[in-house]
Order: structure tokens, then C-alpha cells, then sequence
């Protein structure tokens, strides 16, 4: 069985997907790659990254953008792409109630927590 490069965990980095065992995140590696940081600067940099892990974030970032991209062609505007968990679906925008009065309405003991303690950033992370 494959290993899985890219994760995506609510409890890590806000669910954003990251490097597995890492809380470094496909979207940062994304920047610094768009600012012209070349793949060996990255690994210089992030000691707990590899070349392969850094082609999974491209990897998974291509895949992300062509599921969008067939959303886009098979759905009409009221529909967008919603992440769930591991997956993709279709959810219709006039179903949901978007709004921080919404969200923060549904906060409540059980479902909010204290402040987590990510530890020290790994490599020349800035937090």
C-alpha cells in the first residue's frame, strides 16, 4: 500500500492539507515555490521534508485544481466544491448559511477548545 504524503486532519494546521507527520502545508510549500524558491532551497530549509513529499504537494494541488475545473463544467453557479474530511463534494451555496454571526452561533463547549500548543515551528517556519 502507498503511503500517503498528503494529509489532511482537522486537528493539524486547521485542516489545511500538510506533508504527513509535518505541519507544513501544501499551500506554503506552493508559495515558496510561486516566489522562486527552488525545490533543494525547500529542503534545505525543512529537514523533515523530502523531493518526493514536495511532488505530492504539487501532486495533490494539480488534482485539486482539475476536480475544480470538472465541477465547474458539470455544475451550475448555485453548486461549489466543498471539502469534506478526506473528499470533495457538491453542496448548493443557497442551502448554506455563510456568515461569522452563523458560524459563531453554532459554537458551543462541546464542540470549541482551549488554545493548542503546536510546539516550535519546524525549520524557518514563521508563526
Amino acid at each position: 500500500m502507498e503511503k500517503q504524503l498528503v494529509q489532511s486532519d482537522p486537528s493539524i494546521m486547521m485542516g489545511k492539507p500538510v506533508i504527513a507527520g509535518t505541519r507544513i502545508t501544501v499551500e506554503l510549500i506552493l508559495e515558496k515555490l510561486a516566489a522562486g524558491e527552488t525545490i533543494d532551497q525547500i529542503l534545505d530549509a525543512h529537514a523533515r521534508l523530502t523531493r518526493e513529499s514536495v511532488l505530492a504537494a504539487l501532486d495533490f494541488a494539480a488534482k485539486v485544481l482539475i476536480a475544480e475545473k470538472l465541477k465547474d463544467r458539470s455544475h451550475s453557479d448555485s453548486n461549489e466544491l466543498v471539502r469534506e474530511d478526506r473528499g470533495f463534494s457538491d453542496e448548493s451555496l443557497a442551502e448554506r448559511e455563510i456568515g461569522l454571526e452563523n458560524l459563531l452561533a453554532n459554537v458551543t463547549g462541546d464542540n470549541s477548545h482551549a488554545e493548542i500548543d503546536f510546539g516550535q515551528p519546524v525549520g524557518e517556519e514563521e508563526w
